[in-house]
């Protein structure tokens, strides 16, 4: 479902087997997350179970290629783990499903599902607490989890399971990060909107939809960058070679771009700056000294706005 609301070209792409979206980070999160489910089904019920000192012993065990990353990834859990008390869980790494469409002579049915790590009752009765592990780099702010896809479809599928729920506090606990994003879903503001937002995904799968929907950060980390034709930006190179577009970016920043500052420093030296629709090279004024750089409109308008600023004191 997340791959389909993303880009349903790149969500066919990988359902049809035509590019696989495996890399080393999500590799990672997969042997993270066995050691999670399996220490948290032991931890259930069992108040002697430390399932902290479970978890470190087993990240020493994981897949030798993926070890150091996993040890790093789960060596920071313990205060989320601690902090849930066994009484009050209510889901370990278990597939929550609904029957969104029903069956049809033409087809079967539409069954929408999601596998959450970990789902706790709240303080309130009406009151859920979901917590995710991530173990990749990626840094989510409150407002990325608020708008995530998977926070809004969880959410939507605990709702519609669970009728009494009102309101849902998620927690992606960032475990490279040490710190957690954070979004809050309540029934009533949001969980009809999730659901527009659900059936609009399901028309795409069933009509087999395969438009391409490009954009400069998704693209960056879409595995079907190779087949795709519309892909945009730096992408394609990017995904292809990400290492040799390493290596041609360090040339470049190391090499030319050093030669290109050098020859417009004695250029303007001699004749004065060059300027072209509102970005120019020269001298940066005010200055007591020569002070190269390139410059644009917006950084005029922020210097006159400092100017202005001293001005009013």
């Amino acid at each position: 479902m997340e791959q389909r609301a993303t880009c349903p070209f790149r969500a066919q792409a990988i359902d049809d087997g035509v590019v696989k979206d495996v890399n080393r980070h999500s590799d990672c999160g997969i042997e993270g997350h066995r050691i999670l489910a399996d220490g948290l089904e032991q931890a259930e019920g069992n108040m002697d179970f430390d399932i902290v000192e479970y978890i470190r012993d087993e990240a020493r065990k994981a897949r030798p290629d993926v070890q150091p990353q996993v040890v790093e990834a789960l060596g920071r859990l313990g205060y989320d783990l601690r902090r849930t008390s066994a009484q009050r869980i209510i889901g370990i790494e278990k597939q929550y499903s609904t029957v969104f469409l029903k069956g049809t002579h033409e087809r079967g049915p539409v069954v929408c599902s999601q596998c959450l790590d970990l789902v706790a009752a709240g303080r309130e009765r009406d009151t859920l607490v979901v917590t995710d592990w991530k173990t990749g780099w990626k840094d989510m702010t409150n407002a990325q989890a608020q708008s995530a896809f998977q926070t809004r479809f969880g959410c939507w599928l605990l709702m519609r399971e669970i009728p009494e729920v009102q309101t849902i506090h998620w927690f992606y606990a960032q475990t490279r990060h040490g710190h957690p994003a954070y979004a809050l879903i309540k029934r009533e503001d949001d969980f009809f909107n999730i659901e527009g937002q659900v059936q609009t995904v399901v028309q795409l799968f069933l009509s087999d939809c395969r438009d391409a929907w490009p954009d400069p950060d998704k693209c960056c980390t879409c595995p079907a960058t190779a087949i795709c034709p519309h892909v945009i930006g730096e992408a394609k190179e990017l995904m292809d070679d990400p290492q040799k577009y390493l290596l041609q970016y360090a040339a470049l920043k190391e090499g030319r771009l050093d030669k290109m500052e050098k020859a417009m420093k004695a250029y303007v030296a001699e004749h004065g700056t060059i300027e072209v629709d509102g970005t120019w090279f020269g001298y940066k004024q005010p200055a007591r000294r020569v002070a190269y750089g390139l410059h644009t409109d917006k950084d005029d308008k922020s210097l006159d706005q400092k100017k202005g600023n001293r001005a009013g004191r």
